[in-house]
């Protein structure tokens, strides 16, 4: 569930187009409504985002059509962001004249001062009143009321998660769910990718290392970890970190 997966999801659909043009009749409002609907009743910039994000697999707070349900489901569950927009995020637009939630589009990247979104029921040329497509649209920072930032899982933890799983079946790990757990969380900072660096020099399980520092030492040795002090500070700050350490530690040698 990641942030690439949908800005992908949403790319390959540039140039969808309504049939017949300006009608609202778009393959995303039948998935969202569930028949084919038409009309001035069925703008569709939301109903896109709904549909890239299912197709993703990507959970929102609210399954909705409205620009504006969607702002405040964000804000409700804490994750409704207003600067330093992301690749991923639903930015929600108010345009001059509209109202507070005028359309809608997913992020594919940003700058300090503008985005490039990948939008529903806009067009190539102009505004967003002339819709028809799914359009590549770069817009300022100042057209922009904020942003839903899903709780995706990013390209470090899928790898760590997998890494986990090798690890497990190495016999180097005991308890997987318990460091997915973990992981998911963000529970131990870096944890991530302490787990996708050891996995990459383990090839199976040895005899634990006989302290957390023994441990550093060899994890240090073997190129997983550069930054020995930040481990020797932290590694009693979340319960059976420690043991980890000296199950990778003494892995690796």
């Amino acid at each position: 569930m990641t942030a690439k997966k949908v800005v992908t999801t949403a790319v390959g659909e540039l140039g969808t187009k309504e049939s017949p043009a300006n009608s609202n009749r778009v393959k995303y409002n039948t998935w969202y409504y569930g028949r084919e609907v038409s009309g001035a009743d069925y703008p569709w910039c939301m109903a896109f985002v709904q549909w890239c994000f299912h197709r993703a697999g990507v959970p929102l707070p609210v399954k909705t059509a409205s620009c504006g349900a969607l702002m405040r489901a964000a804000k409700k569950a804490g994750l409704w962001v207003v600067k330093d927009f992301r690749p991923g995020d639903v930015v929600i637009y108010d345009f001059p004249g509209g109202g507070p939630t005028d359309h809608c589009g997913i992020v594919e990247k940003a700058t300090p001062t503008q985005v490039t979104a990948i939008e529903g029921n806009t067009s190539d040329i102009g505004s967003q009143s002339n819709g028809g497509m799914v359009c590549r649209k770069t817009r300022s920072y100042s057209q922009i009321v904020g942003a839903l930032r899903p709780s995706y899982r990013t390209e470090t933890n899928v790898s760590a998660m997998a890494a986990i799983n090798k690890l497990a079946k190495l016999g180097v790990i005991a308890s997987p769910d318990y460091w997915k757990q973990a992981v998911s969380a963000g529970k131990v900072k870096y944890l991530d990718t302490l787990l996708v660096q050891a996995e990459k020099k383990i090839q199976h399980a040895g005899e634990r290392s006989s302290s957390t520092e023994n441990a550093i030492g060899s994890l240090v040795g073997a190129g997983v970890i550069t930054s020995p002090e930040y481990w020797l500070e932290h590694c009693r700050d979340y319960p059976n970190l420690g043991a980890l350490l000296c199950a990778l530690g003494g892995a690796v040698k």
